[in-house]
């Protein structure tokens, strides 16, 4: 695989993602991971204690339970940078996102994404993803959202 390829199969499988994660859809959203896949998120209330979830199973099952507690999610990816090194493809990616808990609390996240990727049944997955998050603010929660347009 030239770089060029890996850069478009690793953004293309981030619009799955996206696209996934904004639809709601956890059996699309977790056919983007490995089944032995490894997801680190930092703990809000716990810095320097990172939550680490191991294999497709746990990522969706904890994905599902945590998307119920924030009926908007805004999930802004952009700036890839993407290398390859052999077979090895790794990306970094910034992440902005707009959060509305259940509660009506409303944050916006910058972050961090550092993905290794694997081809497994053909197609490109994340085999691990790493999140750090750079700053996180509250904000005016009033949002209007719009039904989503539904799968593509």
């Amino acid at each position: 695989m030239e770089l060029y390829e890996a850069q478009a199969a690793v953004i293309q499988l981030y619009g799955q993602y996206t696209d996934a994660l904004h639809r709601r859809d956890a059996e699309d959203w977790g056919a983007t991971w490995c089944s032995d896949a490894v997801w680190q998120l930092p703990l809000v209330d716990k810095p320097g204690e990172p939550l680490l979830l191991e294999g497709r199973e746990a990522i969706v099952g904890t994905w599902s339970a945590v998307m119920q507690g924030f009926p908007v999610v805004q999930h802004v990816p952009y700036a890839p940078v993407v290398k390859l090194d052999g077979e090895t493809i790794t990306a970094r990616w910034t992440i902005l996102e707009h959060l509305v808990s259940a509660e009506g609390e409303a944050h916006q996240v910058l972050g961090i994404y550092d993905d290794t990727h694997r081809v497994e049944d053909g197609a490109l997955r994340y085999a691990k993803r790493v999140f750090n998050v750079l700053s996180r603010r509250p904000i005016a929660a009033e949002f209007e959202t719009m039904p989503h347009p539904g799968k593509m």
